[in-house]
């Protein structure tokens, strides 16, 4: 067993965006941090581990989104200059929909949410769509907004570039180590005191942190029915003449 030097000694459980992200800032405050992850990191069944992912404020009506989206945004700004190279691309969003927007529509909420935050969004009709991105000239869609805060992120990349930042702060980082069981002290009221490795071997810390993605409940059986995993399937299509084409001439699966 491995047994923690003080009160400040943390255990993350999972070495995805959320568990990396956890023990930067814990270590950053002074705690003792670490961080076993199941597989290698960044993990292939990890959510966080992908090739792109949007890094937007555009959420409707949802106010409390919008504002970590924004907040989020600057942040990642800052992140582009820990990296060894820039991994957030500020592209902009661009928001369309094939019919006017109304008051209550996602795009419509969305642009007087934003607007409200000061950023200053570029409206389009059909004619300005097809100005300003030729490619959807001929498409169907009829309004919309372009808002240059936001773009997307090299999700995986990012996941392996927060890791080693994590190790050169000091973070202790544990890969190919899945975590058998959380040790819970029934006589001191349920007070957990460390986790326990597939290897048996016991590791003690005064908080534990679960960062464990769809794998939470196992871990935290209260936790069932509560935490439920979801997947979306996302394909990714090789263009033989990377010039630019309209999307109309493609046949994509159904």
């Amino acid at each position: 067993s491995t047994q923690s030097t003080g009160s400040r000694s943390v255990i993350i459980i999972g070495g995805g965006i959320m568990g990396l992200g956890s023990a930067i800032e814990l270590k950053a405050r002074g705690f003792e941090v670490t961080l076993f992850e199941r597989d290698q990191i960044p993990s292939p069944t990890a959510a966080s581990t992908d090739y792109s992912k949007v890094v937007r404020m555009d959420y409707g009506s949802d106010d409390v989104y919008t504002d970590l989206g924004y907040e989020a945004i600057n942040e990642w700004r800052k992140w582009n200059a820990w990296m060894e190279r820039p991994l957030f691309h500020e592209t902009g969003i661009l928001c369309m929909t094939d019919q006017k927007m109304t008051s209550k529509s996602f795009e419509y909420t969305s642009f007087t949410n934003v607007t409200k935050r000061g950023v200053k969004l570029t409206r389009l009709n059909k004619e300005s769509i097809g100005q300003y991105f030729p490619i959807w000239k001929d498409s169907n869609f009829v309004d919309g907004y372009y808002n240059p805060v936001g773009g997307w992120v090299e999700s995986g990349e990012v996941v392996k570039q927060m890791s080693l930042i994590a190790i050169k702060m000091g973070v202790k980082v544990i890969q190919n180590s899945p975590i058998k069981e959380i040790l819970v002290k029934r006589s001191l009221k349920n007070k957990v005191e460390g986790v326990v490795t597939d290897d048996g071997k016991v590791h003690y810390c005064e908080k534990v942190i679960v960062c464990a993605g769809a794998w939470s409940p196992f871990l935290v059986p209260s936790l069932k029915g509560l935490l439920l995993p979801n997947g979306q399937s996302i394909f990714f299509y090789k263009v033989e003449d990377p010039k630019p084409v309209s999307y109309t001439h493609l046949t994509l699966p159904t």
